[in-house]
């Protein structure tokens, strides 16, 4: 109906493809590769999913000169307000980087780095993610606390994060600022020792 083709051979699926998606988990990683080694020739392109294993781990599983990307996707990819990284192997050239940019452009904002800021993007917003749907919820329940309907609470708790996007620094700013107001308001009292600089652009703290 959607024009995908399936299939049960890993060998077949590398025949037919010039653009392979390594998509298992980890550790499965190895023998699939070895599996179908033979197969990959100078036209194809991997991309590799699977987090944890380096670029220079998959060249040493694939025939010299072999065209290897690493990426890393995340869950909003679903929504098509997706953050991906790609880091481009020994081989692959900017041609097939901006090849998959364009291909994985529908699916949210596609960023290109040196390998080391695959880890990074990973906790950043790979499990980043997670920490501001706890922050959303624990927004909506505290309305849903002082008597707000939790649809309603859940709505408005989603258009907050969403707009803290669209505003970006200013909105940054003005939290720094209603921030610093609180921490003032409650640490002071407890703290006689606490001074603030008020000559700063931005309210700090010491203490």
């Amino acid at each position: 109906e959607r024009g995908v083709q399936v299939c049960h051979s890993n060998v077949a699926v590398v025949v037919s493809s010039s653009l392979v998606f390594v998509a298992v988990k980890p550790h499965l990683v190895a023998p699939v590769l070895r599996e179908v080694a033979h197969s990959i020739t100078e036209q194809h392109t991997i991309v590799s999913v699977a987090a944890g294993v380096t670029i220079a781990a998959l060249e040493e599983l694939l025939p010299p000169r072999s065209v290897v990307l690493r990426l890393m996707p995340n869950l909003p990819c679903v929504v098509q307000e997706g953050a991906l990284i790609l880091s481009r192997g020994s081989r692959a050239g900017v041609e097939a980087a901006g090849a998959l940019r364009t291909l994985l452009a529908p699916c949210g904002m596609v960023e290109e780095g040196p390998e080391s800021w695959i880890d990074a993007h990973t906790a950043l917003s790979g499990s980043g993610v997670a920490f501001v749907y706890v922050f959303a919820e624990a927004l909506a329940e505290g309305a849903v606390k002082m008597g707000m309907p939790s649809a309603l609470a859940h709505r408005i708790a989603a258009q907050t994060v969403l707009v803290s996007h669209r505003q970006g620094s200013l909105l940054c700013v003005c939290v720094c600022v209603c921030v610093c107001v609180c921490v003032y308001s409650v640490l002071v009292p407890l703290c006689p020792c606490a001074q603030f600089d008020y000559s700063a652009p931005v309210l700090s703290l010491a203490v």
